[in-house]
């Protein structure tokens, strides 16, 4: 019998949103808008909180007051906002790679009655950037890729209609590991007056990763190989060295057969899988059900594999896609990661 681990990773990516425009690597300075507040816990003290000053993007923007009304790229976003108390405040919301049953249960009711943008407007799951225009909104969170002209729209699109922006840290770092969720709670905090809940959010997930970092000193290494895409012509996209992933194989006690190579994402052969003979193989499922079970019956399949250890053990572990993203639930996927892995020392 097949021995698949199936490890449901959602990771909230962790955003920060911003208000004012300029150029970049200039210094923003938006007043806030004047519309009635919609949570009085937020907007107090507001006049010895404010200016605040957050970068993005390589970006300087300053804040005179909580922002009003946010469009959220995706649903890692939508998460940490409704983690902070935010969610009230997102006037439109879009799915990108990911679906609802994907959200942490503990956010999907309160998600899944936010209005999304009509399918006929998205296309993979973002909109184009007239529809964000029509929603009138102070900010617009997401992904770094989302802001670029193939995607929802260019950053100075934004910029030049008075809409304001913040890219998850972590999608833009060269590195990125937990300290860039971190950073990203704490950004959201200072600009919404919600520090207090940031912190305690941050102070949480430190103490996870802490424990995680205590039960692995006994553990030994594990050699593995992220199963990311098929491109149907005996080659594959793994993670390399720089992305979210390797960081989270590293905490996790895995080595990354791939790590080496100093790229987001690589393209590599099967022979290349051969002669590095992983132990375990971690797939990444997107979009739909069967993605998953499609790759590893892929590797079932193909004569040229059946030696490699993870193949002939039938060592397989299921993650969302949403997990290679930074946020909230990026702990989740280390914990699920540990236990499917080291199940001795983490139940």
């Amino acid at each position: 019998m097949k021995k698949v681990v199936s490890v449901l990773l959602v990771l909230v990516f962790a955003c920060s949103l911003l208000v004012g425009c300029s150029s970049p690597g200039g210094k923003t300075d938006n007043p806030g808008t004047d519309n009635t507040k919609i949570d009085s816990t937020v907007n107090s003290n507001e006049t010895s909180h404010y200016p605040v000053e957050v970068n993005s993007l390589n970006q300087s923007f300053v804040y005179t007051a909580a922002p009003e009304k946010i469009v959220a790229l995706d649903y890692i976003s939508a998460q940490i906002l409704v983690a902070l108390g935010l969610g009230d405040r997102i006037v439109a919301l879009a799915p990108a790679m990911n679906t609802i049953d994907e959200v942490k249960d503990e956010y999907r009711t309160e998600i899944s009655e936010i209005k999304m943008f009509p399918a006929e407007k998205m296309n993979k799951g973002v909109p184009g950037f007239e529809s964000v225009l029509a929603m009138e909104p102070d900010l617009v969170v997401g992904t770094a890729y989302a802001f670029n002209s193939n995607n929802v729209g260019d950053i100075q699109d934004f910029i030049g209609n008075n809409i304001n922006i913040y890219a998850s840290e972590g999608t833009y770092v060269e590195k990125p590991t937990l300290e860039n969720v971190y950073n990203d709670i704490e950004n959201l905090g200072k600009i919404f007056n919600v520090s207090d809940r940031a912190e305690t959010l941050i102070a949480g997930l430190r103490s996870r990763e802490k424990k995680i970092a205590d039960v692995l000193k006994a553990t030994d290494e594990i050699a593995a190989f992220n199963f990311d895409t098929n491109m149907n012509d005996g080659t594959f996209y793994t993670v390399g060295g720089t992305n979210l992933l390797d960081a989270l194989f590293a905490m996790a006690n895995v080595r990354n057969i791939f790590g080496d190579l100093g790229t987001n994402y690589a393209r590599i052969s099967l022979e290349e899988i051969i002669s590095r003979n992983p132990e375990y193989v971690i797939v990444t499922k997107y979009y739909t059900e069967t993605d998953a079970q499609e790759k590893i019956d892929y590797f079932e399949s193909t004569p040229e594999l059946a030696d490699v250890t993870a193949v002939k053990k039938d060592n397989y572990i299921i993650i969302s896609g949403i997990s290679l993203r930074p946020g909230l639930q990026t702990l989740d996927a280390l914990e699920d990661l540990v236990r499917a892995l080291h199940p001795e020392v983490l139940k």
